[in-house]
């Protein structure tokens, strides 16, 4: 069994035409040069790392996208990356989907 990771900085705020999947803010912490959007979707919580200061709200509904070479394939067992099985130490994601 394989986990599906991607990093947060490589999930990017989407129209619901682009977006992959869509998810309720449930908080906006802004950090100066970039904000960390933490949502609720149908397949977990995630979190997003955006560049600049965001005008989302509590409960809006936002939309994220990401791109294929941005996927990250781990061993659900042991989180070692399913392309290099003789990693050492587990690997962490900000998206984690059993396949």
């Amino acid at each position: 069994e394989l986990t599906y990771g991607v990093r947060s900085e490589a999930l990017h705020l989407a129209d619901a035409a682009t977006g992959v999947v869509a998810g309720r803010v449930r908080l906006v912490e802004p950090t100066g040069p970039e904000t960390f959007v933490f949502l609720d979707s149908p397949i977990g919580a995630l979190m997003c790392r955006a560049s600049g200061r965001l005008e989302l709200q509590i409960g809006d509904t936002v939309h994220l996208r990401w791109s294929a070479d941005d996927v990250h394939l781990f061993d659900a067992g042991s989180l070692r990356r399913g392309s290099d099985p003789g990693q050492q130490r587990p690997a962490r994601a900000a998206l984690q989907l059993s396949a």
